[in-house]
């Protein structure tokens, strides 16, 4: 994945253009953990609370 790859992909989860710039990596990571997660229960049809 290259960075133009990442960006949109953090687009598409709704994170702004300042948390792009500035998280750390692990930040990010935990934000594509997040939002696939989401992704996965809203294919699903429901979302169970952590």
């Amino acid at each position: 994945m290259n960075g133009q790859q990442l960006k949109e992909l953090l687009d598409d989860c709704n994170y702004s253009e300042y948390f792009i710039q500035t998280a750390s990596d692990l930040q990010v990571v935990e934000a594509i953990l997040d939002c696939h997660e989401n992704y996965k229960a809203l294919k699903k049809g429901s979302v169970e609370p952590k």
